[in-house]
């Protein structure tokens, strides 16, 4: 902007005013400063540089300590994982081999040491192998009848009981030998069977104490009733988890009822023995029972035919001592038979009607 400003003003002594005393008055004379104006427009950005050359790598910094500890617990934890893998390893081989069933270990060894393998997906695996399948045979048979396969625990426990029970009664160690893997095969009949250990005991004390212990005649009774059985196989006959326990004590009950009745030179089919071992005799009871029907059924058939009476049979001698249906009438029977004979011979005759009038099981 241009300045007025007259020479008086300047108060100068000369006319002429130096040119910094010009700039100075005018500068003292300046209006006051405008406002800023608006910001331009921003210029073209020019064209990137060159990148330069990538300095060299700085050396790496130190770790701390903390870093450093976590790294070594990391590997010991690692080092300790694969020891107890190990460690476990060596347990279970340990304990399979006490039961026999090492080559069952050997078979998922690499499966135990690898620390990625559930222990879930290790017994799956080894539940398929093959040395598996045969040393645990009775379970798939189990599952084909309907019943739940055992537990490997529940498995070896049962087989320990069997044997237990078996060496009690003296059985031969060929029913508990052990095959590979410690496979007893004998004894998977019963497991598959679902026989429980006092099932299995009461079946030998049959076989044992009741036949081949028994008097001579009762195992003779017991093979004409059911041939093919012998004094070697009957702990076998009686063992077959086929045949149901309940009918096997039939049978032994009706060959010691039919072993009584031959040693007192009476007859009784099979037939018959069973249903008196039905009817609740006992093997002792048709002992006691055998003696005075054969003491009594004799004379009791001379005097009816004396007396020309129909003779009682033994049958009917049966029911009266043994104490059975029908007992009543035939003791009428052989009564009558009895009172007439002491009428007619004053009680002088070989067999009084005292001794007709025994009572059940030999007493008199």
């Amino acid at each position: 902007m241009t300045v007025g400003f007259d020479e008086r003003d300047l108060g100068f002594r000369s006319g002429n005013p130096t040119w910094s005393e010009a700039e100075a008055f005018a500068n003292a004379q300046m209006m006051p400063t405008g406002p800023t104006g608006g910001i331009g427009v921003t210029g073209v950005t020019g064209t990137t540089g060159t990148t330069g050359v990538t300095g060299a790598t700085g050396t790496t910094g130190s770790k701390t300590v903390e870093q450093l500890v976590a790294e070594q617990q990391a590997k010991l934890a690692n080092a300790q994982a694969q020891a107890n893998r190990q460690s476990a390893w060596d347990l279970l081989s340990a304990e399979f081999n006490r039961y026999g069933l090492g080559t069952l270990a050997n078979a998922v060894k690499s499966l135990i040491t690898d620390t990625t393998v559930s222990p879930g997906e290790i017994a799956i695996q080894l539940r398929n192998t093959q040395e598996y399948k045969d040393r645990f045979a009775a379970n798939a048979k189990r599952i084909e009848s309907g019943l739940g396969a055992l537990t490997e625990a529940q498995y070896i426990a049962l087989e320990d009981q069997y044997q237990n029970i078996m060496r009690k009664y003296g059985l031969p160690e060929s029913w508990v030998s052990k095959g590979l893997n410690g496979r007893q095969a004998n004894l998977e009949k019963f497991i598959a069977g679902d026989v429980s250990p006092v099932e299995l005991e009461d079946r030998i004390q049959l076989a044992v104490d009741r036949v081949k212990n028994a008097p001579k005649s009762v195992m003779d009774a017991f093979q004409s009733y059911y041939p093919g059985v012998g004094t070697t196989d009957m702990v076998a006959y009686v063992l077959d988890p086929k045949l149901a326990l309940p009918e096997i004590k039939r049978r032994v009950q009706a060959a010691e009822i039919g072993g009584a009745f031959a040693e007192n030179k009476l007859t009784v089919d099979e037939a018959r023995a069973r249903e008196l071992a039905s009817l609740g005799v006992t093997g002792e009871q048709a002992r006691q029972g055998a003696s005075t029907i054969a003491g009594v059924l004799p004379r009791a058939g001379e005097l009816a035919s004396i007396y020309k009476e129909t003779p009682l049979t033994q049958q009917q001698v049966e029911q009266e001592v043994l104490g059975l249906a029908g007992g009543a009438e035939a003791k009428k029977k052989r009564t009558r038979l009895a009172e007439r004979e002491q009428a007619s011979f004053s009680g002088q005759t070989g067999l009084s009607g005292k001794a007709l009038q025994q009572n059940r099981a030999g007493g008199f």
